[in-house]
C-alpha cells in the first residue's frame, strides 16, 4: 500500500541535496516537486 508522500521520499534523497533535480516542467505542471529562487521566496506575501 502505498502513500501519498512516497513520490516525495523517493525525490527528496536524504543526505544528497546535491542530486536532487526538478521535476516541475511547463510541459508536466502537475508535477509538484520545483525549485524557487530565495528572491522568488522572499517576495511572496507573508
Amino acid at each position: 500500500m502505498g502513500y501519498d508522500l512516497d513520490p516525495f521520499v523517493a525525490l527528496y534523497r536524504a543526505g544528497t541535496l546535491h542530486a536532487r533535480q526538478a521535476t516541475f516542467t511547463e510541459a508536466a505542471p502537475e508535477v509538484r516537486w520545483r525549485a524557487h529562487d530565495y528572491d522568488e521566496l522572499v517576495a511572496r506575501d507573508k
